[in-house]
């Protein structure tokens, strides 16, 4: 009958309590999904990442963001481009399988960012584990002629023709490990500038 959970008599109050405020949890986080990836959304990763904050414990905040994902869904169409998205979702979710004791959350901002997080000391390992899979996931998105010449062509922002290199990733790290992250809004203004900085180049 799409029953969620029981509780058998006679019952404790406070095992009660406990359920009723789990259902509720899992309640709002399928509301705040993603619904392309089903992944936590925008208002889950907030309040996940307040509540590392609040516990204090060691800190590595990652933005995810995917390069040359515009011209690659422009060429290839939404289709492909919500596989590549749903893929890069799937490599996402194996990671955090892969390094379980790092306590690792993965969240969908939406489009083409991504959300991590993870305790400090594996922050770098786990970057590397993911820009490597994505790097041998990425050419297969892409037909025979555009994986063999390592680009594809089609028009920039401002309509005019050029060439894409083939999708990687730029990830953003911030941690509390030489500074002070005691607030959301201020690990997203530094993930930006890292990002915009990373963009650049």
């Amino acid at each position: 009958l799409g029953a969620d959970d029981f509780i058998a008599k006679p019952f404790d109050t406070l095992d009660l309590v406990s359920r009723v405020e789990s259902a509720s949890r899992r309640s709002r986080r399928m509301l705040a999904a993603n619904p392309l990836t089903m992944l936590p959304g925008g208002p889950t990763i907030e309040e996940e990442a307040s509540k590392r904050i609040k516990e204090g414990g060691g800190l590595a905040f990652f933005y995810i963001d995917i390069d040359n994902f515009k011209a690659f869904n422009d060429c290839y169409g939404y289709l492909n481009g919500d596989n590549a998205i749903k893929s890069t979702a799937k490599l996402l979710s194996d990671v955090q399988e892969t390094y379980s004791k790092a306590d690792v959350f993965i969240g969908h901002v939406g489009g083409d960012d991504f959300v991590l997080m993870s305790e400090c000391s594996e922050a770098e390992r786990i970057a590397s584990e993911i820009t490597s899979r994505f790097d041998a996931l990425s050419p297969q998105f892409y037909n025979t002629k555009d994986r063999e010449r390592r680009y594809i062509t089609t028009a920039d922002r401002s309509g005019t023709e050029r060439r894409f290199p083939l999708m990687t990733l730029s990830i953003a790290v911030a941690t509390n490990e030489q500074r002070t992250l005691d607030h959301y809004a201020k690990i997203v203004d530094i993930v930006s500038e890292i990002k915009k900085y990373l963009k650049g180049i």
